[in-house]
């Protein structure tokens, strides 16, 4: 605890990717908190370390059928990568689009993803 910030961490290899991706996000943004004001998300929320991302549980056939798009801005550049592939490249980036995508689209997701900690292993 510093500051009042608490430091939660979760064992990405014992929970599924959406239980990570919800519970990250209201820690992030200190809903769980009696005292949550919405215009105090910075200074409410806490942080995250997500260790064990290259053991992420899914469920179904999520790994093979789970596409990540994103465009480059230019003609054709529309870039895709399975759930599968990007796991193997670089899992803390998967784990970060997942929170990413639990986070309100607006001028605080970039800083309320910097409160986030990815690490392979223990």
């Amino acid at each position: 605890i510093r500051n009042g910030t608490v430091y939660h961490v979760f064992d990405a290899s014992k929970l599924s990717v959406g239980r990570i991706a919800t519970r990250a996000a209201v820690f992030l943004r200190g809903k769980h908190k009696p005292n949550y004001d919405p215009k105090k998300m910075l200074e409410n929320g806490d942080r995250i370390i997500v260790v064990n991302g290259e053991k992420m549980k899914v469920t179904g056939k999520k790994r093979i059928h789970w596409i990540f798009r994103h465009h480059t801005q230019y003609a054709g550049g529309l870039k895709e990568i399975v759930f599968e592939d990007l796991m193997r490249k670089d899992p803390q980036q998967l784990v970060r689009r997942v929170i990413k995508g639990m986070l309100p689209i607006n001028r605080t997701r970039k800083f309320l993803l910097e409160r986030v900690t990815v690490h392979r292993g223990q």
